[in-house]
């Protein structure tokens, strides 16, 4: 999915219309159509027809490399309309994965495959985007070859991941039966955890509008920073994606799903707080910029793999409420792309005339912020799991060790 969504952003695109850079109009436009696509994701991932996963999944790629060649061929500056119609199928594609993945006792496992796609795949589509462009490629052609490139091999492993049973029995008694949600079901769920909700919710936005503005302008932050060859993008992700996935994989041992849901936060505060001091290190000239941005992505992605897959998995299962994941991950998704839009006007309507210096700011209310978030919804779900059907004293009743299955009573939605 991010060779089409993450390809372009390998051209620099110097030209300007008014106060916007045409490369800011073009990630506008694509945002403004995945996050229309998130908010549809409400919808239809949480009421998904699993028959139908692998055609829609090939046919939402199809349509946004089409959108792609359609950027290619219309002159600029209206060529950028075709990037609103990119993103608006690509929306849905997370989704469209995950409910492989979702309610399996190995579904940590399976979170860091997905981690790594997370980290290290939009690095390498930008290396491989600007070393085409340096080859001489056409920038705009560039973003049609990538997805053209990766297209058959979307459609081998799509094969391969209809090939997964569905969860079994064991799966279901562990992790909780994922099933349809109709509007009903929705509201109550919400209803049943919204200050929780609410503070996560609010926290994501921060992230994935911060993610989303370092992953669009990488390029940029790398050539302010000093740092102007194409393989360093994929060097510091690569070093990025080592850390979370020892992270996440450490996780694997905690058995128990409410305190693992406890432990994650615990571990995004933490990340925060090493972000914070990163900033401050790099502000005064301590740490080079590769260093700085390996604790940035750290600090990004030990809050957005789980946010965007385990965490609310083990959210469901400590709860044990019957639900899917799909719900609060669109939920969370729709409203954190919108900060990601407002991130870029803030920066290109303000003063701010360099990416670094808007990024360096960013980081510290990025970090502040999150900690303050990330401990009030840790001292929510604490109170929470108290008053809750099966747990007593905010852990889970019977249990012995963080690394045995807890057995939580099942309350009626």
């Amino acid at each position: 999915m991010y060779a089409y969504r993450k390809g372009f952003s390998a051209g620099i695109y110097n030209t300007k219309y008014g106060k916007l850079g045409f490369k800011v109009i073009l990630v506008l436009l694509q945002l403004f159509g995945y996050i229309l696509s998130k908010f549809m994701g409400i919808v239809v991932i949480s009421n998904l027809d699993k028959a139908k996963r692998a055609f829609m999944i090939l046919s939402l790629i199809a349509v946004s490399e089409i959108a792609l060649f359609l950027f290619y061929i219309t002159p600029d500056p209206y060529s950028a309309i075709w990037m609103f119609f990119n993103g608006l199928p690509l929306g849905l594609i997370w989704g469209l994965v995950f409910s492989y993945l979702e309610g399996r006792r190995t579904s940590e496992v399976l979170g860091i495959g997905m981690c790594i796609s997370f980290i290290f795949s939009s690095s390498v589509i930008k290396t491989i985007g600007k070393t085409l462009v340096n080859k001489g490629l056409n920038e705009k052609l560039m973003p049609v070859v990538v997805g053209a490139i990766f297209y058959p091999i979307i459609c081998l492993f799509t094969f391969c991941i209809e090939l997964i049973p569905p969860p079994n029995e064991e799966d279901i008694r562990n992790r909780t039966e994922r099933v349809q949600m109709n509007h009903s079901d929705r509201i109550k769920f919400f209803c049943m955890f919204w200050p929780g909700i609410m503070l996560m919710i609010c926290y994501y936005m921060l992230v994935c509008g911060y993610r989303d503005f370092r992953d669009n302008f990488m390029i940029e932050l790398f050539e302010e920073m000093g740092e102007k060859k194409p393989e360093y993008l994929t060097y510091t992700d690569l070093i990025v994606t080592c850390v979370i996935v020892l992270i996440v994989g450490l996780m694997m041992l905690i058995k128990n799903h409410l305190i693992g849901f406890y432990i994650y936060h615990i571990v995004i505060i933490a990340g925060n707080v090493v972000n914070l001091l990163g900033t401050i290190l790099y502000k005064r000239a301590k740490i080079n910029g590769i260093v700085f941005q390996v604790i940035v992505g750290v600090a990004i992605y030990i809050a957005y793999v789980p946010y965007s897959s385990i965490l609310f998995d083990r959210m469901i299962a400590s709860f044990k409420v019957k639900a899917n994941s799909g719900f609060l991950i669109y939920i969370a998704d729709s409203c954190g792309y919108v900060t990601a839009i407002v991130f870029m006007f803030v920066k290109e309507m303000g003063s701010h005339k360099k990416w670094l210096p808007f990024f360096i700011q960013a980081s510290f209310v990025m970090s502040v912020a999150g900690i303050t978030l990330q401990s009030l919804s840790l001292v929510y779900y604490f109170l929470r799991a108290k008053t809750f059907p099966g747990i007593k004293e905010g852990v889970p009743d019977k249990v012995e060790s963080i690394f045995t299955d807890g057995d939580l009573a099942q309350p009626e939605l």
